[in-house]
């Protein structure tokens, strides 16, 4: 069991890059999560109201040169249970580390230090096609079920094009 566990490590982090495919402009794709979220789970109507509302407008752009991670979500308003909630622009970036790579998967470290407060978060985007990949949405509220969320490749960038935050 530890000599698989090792190769498993061992494979997982012979890569340090981001794979020149991820590089770009990526942006979540409603109907697709959506899709997953109907085929996977069992949601109420406002379960999927909520998240219906809440996918599909979120933009990343991924660099290899800088390693950050650029995220554009534009105003938004949704109703939660009759209330409407509003959400102003958000512009942020993130240092980014790629633990690992398979052919189909990407474990990625995102080190945000927004509102003067340093979080860690991890994610394994799973790599569907060349311009599309999901990312697990998590398993805690609002969310009360396990969700992926999809993003379609909207444009492929220089890498040029983005600076250091």
């Amino acid at each position: 069991m530890k000599i698989i566990i090792f190769f498993f490590f061992l494979i997982f982090n012979l890569y340090s890059d981001l794979p020149k495919y991820l590089e770009g402009t990526w942006k979540s794709n409603r109907e697709l999560t959506m899709k997953y979220i109907d085929k996977e789970n069992k949601l109420d109507a406002s379960q999927k109201s909520w998240i219906s509302q809440v996918v599909g407008r979120t933009e990343i752009t991924f660099s290899s040169s800088s390693n950050i991670v650029k995220c554009h979500t534009p105003k938004q308003q949704f109703l939660i249970s009759g209330n409407t909630i509003n959400i102003p622009t958000h512009d942020f970036s993130l240092n980014y580390k790629i633990l690992g790579v398979t052919e189909k998967q990407i474990a990625i470290e995102y080190i945000s230090n927004i509102e003067i407060e340093i979080e860690t978060h991890f994610h394994i985007i799973e790599i569907i096609d060349k311009d599309t990949y999901s990312i697990y949405m998590g398993n805690y509220p609002p969310l009360s079920f396990p969700a992926r969320e999809y993003f379609k490749r909207i444009k492929k960038i220089s890498t040029k094009q983005l600076t250091k935050p």
